[in-house]
């Protein structure tokens, strides 16, 4: 089911959300960058706005044909409101007869998700594998849990519904299109939204992926789109995908970072890395957390807190009576970009990056992790680069 909307009718989407109980979160200005926030109304968007990324430097402008939904990934990722950043896993209370479990707490949200890139799709996805959810191509109601289930997170993912936006212009870091995603987004969204931008103001391409969001489409009443409006909207992100600025050649890219352990690469960027976790932090697929044990002062409750966590935190791979696994920045650099790039397979099946590039653009000192690989590629012994492979930034 495809429709054609105008702007007001994205207001009545919105009414319609709240109506059945969902809290709006979407993108909005604050602090001279993107958040994501809770928002009230369209009025709350960054609709007009779009940025300027590059290797560790972001800075909003006016859209130069005030587009809608101009902007691009922002400084944080979809996914602290599915996996909040801090949780309770289990809480007790001293009686006089003993410890008392806690009930879990209940007070899950239900929470719109107004603007998700293609990108942050993919990158939910693959969390989904994560944390234990199979199968469901489409939408939440459709996931079939496998043997082990996060309940944290398949809590908040049930009663969510999500609205994605392609993009039709790549920002300055992106490179989603050579990683596998894309600016297309085929699955996992309750509704699609294409901006097909005119003289008298932007229409909206609408597309239902799921029974949820075809009931929306319904309630909306909105007239169905002609075919010209659909092979235009094929075609603006078609030539969104074939502008992304950055490239990373994942041919034989786990082999190669096997084979390239000792690389003197990662001694250089090592030099330049601070290892401040930021690019962990932004990732949409990033998951790693720490658990923490609590009691207050009087001894009476006791709580287990999961908190994020990052590899590059130097006590991240503590063990007891043998001191840090990873202790230096070289080994702590190569284990997330070689988990990112290569390992993941070995546990999901396929690569843990989405191109966003909000490791790029959050990175203080620049390191850019398709420049990365392709240097990597270049020293491999085994394999000629091609012309494409020899340049990570397309002219």
């Amino acid at each position: 089911m495809k429709c054609l909307a105008r702007w007001d009718d994205l207001s009545r989407l919105l009414t319609h959300l709240k109506e059945r109980g969902h809290a709006l979160h979407g993108p909005r200005l604050k602090d001279g960058a993107l958040v994501i926030d809770e928002i009230g109304s369209l009025d709350d968007l960054p609709a007009g706005w779009t940025d300027i990324q590059e290797p560790g430097s972001y800075r909003l402008r006016r859209h130069p044909e005030n587009l809608a939904f101009g902007w691009h990934p922002g400084a944080e990722s979809w996914k602290g409101l599915l996996l909040p950043s801090q949780s309770i896993v289990w809480e007790a209370r001293r009686t006089t007869s003993g410890w008392e479990a806690l009930p879990s707490r209940d007070d899950i949200p239900a929470i719109a998700f107004l603007g998700m890139r293609g990108c942050d799709v993919a990158g939910m996805l693959r969390l989904d594998r994560v944390f234990g959810l199979r199968g469901g191509p489409l939408n939440t109601a459709e996931l079939q849990p496998s043997v082990c289930v996060d309940p944290v997170y398949a809590a908040r993912r049930e009663r969510a519904f999500f609205v994605g936006i392609q993009c039709i212009e790549a920002g300055g870091n992106c490179f989603c299109s050579s990683v596998g995603p894309g600016p297309r987004i085929g699955a996992g969204c309750d509704l699609v939204l294409t901006e097909l931008p005119g003289e008298g103001g932007s229409s909206f391409l609408m597309e239902a992926l799921s029974r949820a969001g075809a009931e929306i489409l319904d309630a909306l009443a909105l007239p169905g789109a002609r075919e010209r409006d659909i092979r235009r909207a094929v075609r603006l992100v078609d030539a969104c995908a074939s502008s992304m600025p950055r490239f990373l050649d994942t041919s034989g890219i786990r082999e190669l970072l096997e084979r390239q352990w000792e690389n003197r690469r990662w001694e250089e960027t090592a030099g330049r890395c601070f290892t401040c976790g930021n690019c962990t932090m932004v990732c949409p697929t990033c998951f790693c957390s720490n658990i923490l044990d609590e009691t207050d002062l009087e001894g009476l409750t006791a709580r287990r807190p999961r908190v994020w966590d990052s590899c590059f935190n130097l006590e991240f791979t503590y063990v007891h009576g043998g001191g840090n696994v990873r202790s230096s920045a070289k080994s702590r650099y190569r284990q997330w970009m070689a988990h990112k790039l290569a390992t993941w397979f070995d546990q999901f099946g396929e690569m843990g990056c989405v191109g966003c590039g909000r490791c790029i653009t959050w990175c203080p000192a620049g390191i850019d992790i398709t420049e990365e690989a392709a240097v990597i590629r270049r020293s491999d012994g085994a394999h000629a680069p091609s012309a494409e492979e020899k340049c990570h930034v397309r002219p």
